[in-house]
C-alpha cells in the first residue's frame, strides 16, 4: 500500500484523505465486509467527511519590553523589530571571550564582534560589563585549561575556526560544549570566525548572538507574549521530544515559567 503525502492546503488534504479511504476500502474490501464496516458516500461514490466547528486562537503579539510589539499574524520584519528592546534584562554578569592566538581571522572576528556587540547593546538599551579577552594557542588541551580558568565567569563566548581552509581540526566545538555542560555548568555561545568576517549581515548576526546570550542568562528573556490568551488561571506550556539513536532514546522536556511564556 502506498503512503499518503499531505500538502498544507485544506482542500488538497481533504481530497487526499478521500482518495486514501477509497483505496484502503477497495483493497481490503473483504476485511471490512467481514466486520460490517462501510463508508458513507456521496453521489460520486466519494467518502463523506464529517464537518466540525473548531476553535481558533489568534496568533497574538510579541513584546520586546516597553511599547514595542510584533504582530505574529503580520509579515513584518521580526528580526529588525527585535533589535529595539529586551523584555527582561538578565542579572548583571561577568563574561569572557576566548579565541585562538596568532590567527588573523579569529582576531578580526573577535574585534568585529566586540564593536558590533556594543552597538547592539546600545540599540537595546542594555548595559553590559566589558568582557575578559583571552587567546589560546592551537592546542586543544590548552583551550580546555583556559576554559577551566574562567570557571568564575557567568558566560563564555568562544570564537572557533571555520570549516574550509582553516577547519576546526581540533574539534573545539564538541570539546567546548562537553566541558561547559558536564563540568563547568557555564552557559556558552560558540561563533565561527567566518560568520563574523564574511561582511554579510554582520549587524543582524551579532544582534541574534545577543539574543542567544540573553536567553541563556539568569532572569534574561529577549521577548515574551503580549497579554496571551488562556492565562486567566496559572498556565504552563510544556514541550516534549524524543531522540532515538545509537541503541538508546533520549527525551527532552521544556516548560514555561512565567505568564508571558518568556522563560
Amino acid at each position: 500500500m502506498k503512503l499518503m503525502k499531505l500538502k498544507p492546503k485544506q482542500d488538497e488534504r481533504i481530497r487526499k484523505y478521500k482518495e486514501f479511504l477509497n483505496r484502503i476500502f477497495g483493497e481490503k474490501k473483504e476485511l471490512f465486509d467481514k466486520y460490517n464496516i462501510s463508508l458513507f458516500r456521496d453521489q460520486k461514490q466519494m467518502p463523506i467527511m464529517t464537518k466540525l466547528d473548531g476553535g481558533k486562537i489568534m496568533p497574538g503579539r510579541i513584546t520586546f519590553g516597553g511599547q514595542s510589539t510584533h504582530d505574529l499574524g503580520a509579515k513584518s520584519m521580526f528580526d529588525r523589530e527585535a533589535q529595539g528592546g529586551i523584555f527582561s534584562h538578565p542579572n548583571p554578569f561577568n563574561w569572557a571571550i576566548l579565541s585562538l592566538q596568532g590567527d588573523r581571522d579569529n582576531v578580526n572576528a573577535k574585534n568585529t564582534f566586540v564593536r558590533e556587540f556594543q552597538s547592539a547593546c546600545q540599540r537595546s538599551n542594555f548595559q553590559v560589563n566589558p568582557p575578559v579577552m583571552q587567546e589560546v594557542g592551537r592546542n586543544a588541551q590548552q583551550w580546555l585549561e583556559h576554559m577551566r580558568n574562567l570557571q568564575n565567569a557567568d558566560f563564555i563566548l568562544l570564537v572557533v575556526p571555520s570549516k574550509g581552509r582553516k577547519k576546526d581540526d581540533m574539534n573545539l566545538y564538541k570539546l567546548t560544549k562537553r566541558l561547559a555542560i558536564s563540568e563547568l555548568a557555564i552557559p556558552t555561545q560558540v561563533v565561527l570566525s567566518s560568520t563574523l568576517t564574511s561582511g554579510k549581515g554582520v549587524t543582524s548576526v551579532v544582534s541574534k548572538i545577543l539574543t542567544q546570550i540573553i536567553s541563556k542568562l539568569n532572569n534574561g528573556a529577549p521577548w515574551g507574549l503580549y497579554q496571551p490568551e488562556c492565562t486567566s488561571v496559572p498556565t504552563m506550556v510544556c514541550g516534549v521530544d524524543v531522540y532515538h539513536g545509537a541503541g538508546k532514546s533520549i527525551m527532552g522536556f521544556t516548560a514555561s515559567l512565567d505568564q508571558n511564556f518568556s522563560k
